[in-house]
């Protein structure tokens, strides 16, 4: 029996984390039925505090091969916490130091490019969850991991080297290549939709993110021909894939998990806190009907704390693995492959082009007729003078 009344219930969990939503079902089997009965508009009101809210399946940040998640589910709103996480832990480190290089000393400048930053990041997270539009479900059931990024590009670069006799790798990269495409046509079309300002917040995020990898591997100065390349790449995987790219690549040896003395509510870092809630999630799941709750000290736990730490590393190689695509594909495009499209970071830039000066333009216009109609203004008062 629930203690709250049904649209309370609700309203609670539409403003409630994901951990507070899991807590609430737990509560009771009547509780349970009710949030996941309304699992859907509970979401998308809930997900519509993001900058960006989900317009369709989104990709998750904790696996490999991005797990997809389905639209409007309790883990569309754990994955916008934990893309929110890592936006806030990008645009407060070291990397995207755009201090450094914009000099700046007024705190007000800072906290505008930060916040600009931070946008850019959730719409390049969006540009990156567009894959999901062009993957092709069995009878309308979502699949709970990508078949797309595990098999056409993790597949794809270790046959290589020894190609089945076959040949069926020749059909597989044909399926990568026709995806790819139909992904990138989509993204493009995103991209010309955004206004002006987004688009020049997405510019400066893909250079920072260039600038910081280049200033890791030539600290000197004196860059490489292929360190210059790579820092391309850096940017336009950014553009493609958002903070899961740039927070999987900045963050492969945080084991700042392993320290962590679960039975101690103050030392918890938001990434354990997020294993933990995923935890009571799938507790909720099985123990709810007979309304037993899960201890957070219990073993396991920490088997979901040494997963998560393994999720990283994953997620690093994953990055690694998209990075190498991106260059083979740079090469191609430098070659004059007609097959390759222009990357994003192209199609932001023209677009931006594009719209400033259409912006100057019609400022251009308003002004000519802004002194047009005061000179009209002026006219009339000298013949009525007369």
């Amino acid at each position: 029996m629930s203690l709250l009344p049904e649209h309370l219930l609700l309203l609670v969990a539409e403003h409630a984390g994901f951990a507070e939503i899991q807590a609430l079902r737990a509560t009771s089997k009547t509780n349970r039925k009710i949030l996941d009965d309304y699992e859907h508009s509970v979401t998308k009101v809930n997900a519509a505090r993001y900058p960006c809210p989900a317009c369709n399946h989104i990709l998750a940040s904790d696996t490999r091969e991005r797990e997809v998640l389905p639209k409007d589910t309790f883990d569309v709103i754990r994955e916008f916490e934990i893309r929110q996480h890592n936006i806030e832990e990008l645009v407060h480190g070291a990397y995207l130091a755009f201090w450094e290089e914009y000099d700046l000393q007024n705190a007000s400048k800072a906290a505008t490019i930060r916040s600009n930053l931070e946008l850019a990041l959730w719409q390049c997270s969006a540009i990156g969850d567009l894959e999901t539009h062009s993957m092709r479900y069995r009878d309308g059931v979502v699949p709970r991991r990508d078949p797309c990024v595990k098999s056409l590009i993790h597949q794809d670069i270790i046959l290589r080297d020894a190609p089945p006799p076959d040949g069926w790798h020749l059909a597989l990269q044909e399926v990568h290549e026709t995806h790819r495409r139909d992904v990138r046509l989509r993204q493009i079309a995103y991209i010309r939709r955004l206004p002006a300002q987004e688009l020049a917040g997405i510019v400066v995020l893909a250079h920072l993110a260039s600038q910081g990898y280049m200033r890791q591997r030539s600290p000197s100065g004196n860059m490489r021909p292929e360190v210059i390349e790579m820092g391309v790449c850096m940017a336009e995987n950014t553009i493609r894939h958002g903070a899961f790219f740039l927070h999987a690549k900045l963050n492969r040896n945080r084991n700042d998990y392993d320290e962590v003395d679960v039975g101690n509510p103050t030392d918890r870092s938001i990434g354990h806190q997020h294993i933990e809630d995923q935890y009571h999630h799938d507790a909720a799941g099985r123990d709810s009907e007979f309304g037993q709750r899960y201890d957070s000290s219990r073993p396991q736990l920490l088997n979901h704390i040494e997963m998560f730490s393994r999720h990283c590393e994953d997620a690093y190689h994953h990055a690694n693995l998209l990075l190498d695509d991106t260059y083979e594909e740079l090469q191609r495009y430098e070659a004059g492959d007609s097959q390759v499209l222009p990357g994003l970071m192209m199609t932001v830039a023209s677009t931006l082009c594009d719209k400033s000066d259409k912006d100057k333009a019609k400022s251009a216009r308003n002004q000519g007729t802004q002194a047009v109609t005061e000179d009209l203004i002026g006219d009339a008062a000298v013949v009525e003078a007369n």
